[in-house]
């Protein structure tokens, strides 16, 4: 049975809208209408590179608890479907999806989580009582409102996760969030010496891509500093990504001409994009945040049968099959990763059949048809037992 889903997304302007679209489009492969519904803080735009991807009925609003509260109102009321999708556990998601599955309809109500951001920050001293519980109440993004609606938590009628870390917190039903299969295809013609020409990249070097917004769980200094090493001669790093940051900048600084930042793109570009790199590194650092995540570069690697080395945290070490679909290093290590991308360009046959082996993996677990396959599951399950 096909239902209208209305799915309540954190920050449109920001990048929480990269786990929403691939599991839209799942839900839409199994004949499902989906609606996408948010709030933007500031700027009216959605972020740049799912502008063209995304119909979304959005609110701009800012953080003040009266206007906030005023714009949740109407944002839950503009949710038509049989069933309420909140995603990520905070107060620009979950409270307007709980009133609109509560109190303006009575819908099934499922929650996804994609990070550990709510219980990061803790209470550690009287000073922290004083900053984060007695003052600091101006706005509902802050750490007591958050914490705050997890009381309305077990509200919810079904969970997804993207990690086994965050099932071990909120229990549900892990889904990785990958690309349509179709569209990231590395059958697909992709000619990579002509669309360097086109992108402006040396035809002749070895290219390292590291797509997205360079954070400080990220690694990306890690990464600069691998490919500045001897070992790493043959190879540039390209950042398809903003570079007006402390990272880029300094990986920039660091490289040279070795360096090339592409700025931010459409994410219709991605496999063009990924079609032209020898590597992709997934460096992530040991932080609470990234042991709990899994990037969606990664997923979109595997879907492009691209050569991946990524450190050895979280759940990627079980999604590279510990080694055989890829290549895992000690996060923070230079070294390790200067020699990991060393192997990728002297072993080129092994490379081919680690990434081939990525491809099927995520075929049966992160594909399109895949997540669409889970999530039926799960929706039919909670459509049931309310049902009774």
């Amino acid at each position: 049975m096909s239902y209208t889903i209305s799915l309540f997304v954190h920050n449109l302007g920001e990048n929480p809208v990269g786990r929403a679209l691939p599991i839209a489009k799942a839900l839409e492969r199994y004949g499902h209408k989906i609606e996408i519904l948010g709030f933007t803080f500031g700027s009216s735009e959605i972020y740049e590179p799912y502008r063209d991807e995304v119909d979304a009925k959005a609110i701009q609003t800012t953080r003040r608890p009266v206007e906030f509260c005023r714009n949740a109102w109407k944002l839950a009321h503009e949710a038509q479907g049989d069933l309420i999708y909140a995603f990520k556990p905070l107060v620009s998601t979950l409270a307007p999806a709980l009133y609109a599955a509560r109190i303006v309809h009575s819908r099934p109500l499922l929650l996804d989580v994609e990070d550990e951001e709510v219980y990061l920050d803790r209470v550690s001293d009287l000073q922290d009582v004083w900053i984060k519980i007695l003052r600091g109440w101006r706005f509902v993004t802050s750490w007591k409102y958050k914490r705050l609606l997890q009381f309305f938590r077990g509200s919810v009628d079904a969970v997804t996760v993207v990690s086994t870390a965050l099932q071990e917190r909120y229990g549900g039903t892990i889904l990785r969030h990958g690309p349509d299969e179709h569209q990231f295809n590395p059958e697909r013609f992709f000619s990579p010496g002509q669309l360097r020409a086109e992108w402006k990249l040396p035809a002749d070097r070895k290219l390292a891509f590291f797509i997205g917004t360079p954070k400080s769980h990220k690694g990306l200094p890690t990464l600069a500093s691998a490919i500045a090493s001897a070992k790493c001669r043959n190879w540039d790093l390209v950042l398809v990504g903003p570079e007006d940051n402390s990272f880029a900048q300094e990986a920039k600084e660091q490289l040279g001409e070795r360096f090339h930042a592409l700025g931010m793109q459409p994410y219709h570009t991605a496999p063009e994009l990924l079609s032209m790199a020898d590597a992709i590194p997934v460096p992530q650092l040991p932080t609470p945040f990234a042991q709990a995540q899994v990037p969606a570069k990664l997923l979109d690697a595997m879907a492009m049968s691209r050569p991946i080395i990524a450190s050895s945290i979280g759940d990627l070490p079980d999604i590279l099959g510990h080694g055989d679909r890829g290549w895992l290093v000690p996060p923070g290590d230079q070294r390790a990763l200067a020699q990991g991308l060393k192997t990728v360009e002297e072993n080129s046959q092994e490379a081919k059949k680690r990434a081939a082996r990525a491809r099927e993996w995520y075929e049966q677990n992160a594909s399109t048809q895949a997540v669409g396959k889970k999530l039926e599951r799960v929706i039919n399950e909670t459509v049931a037992e309310r049902r009774g």
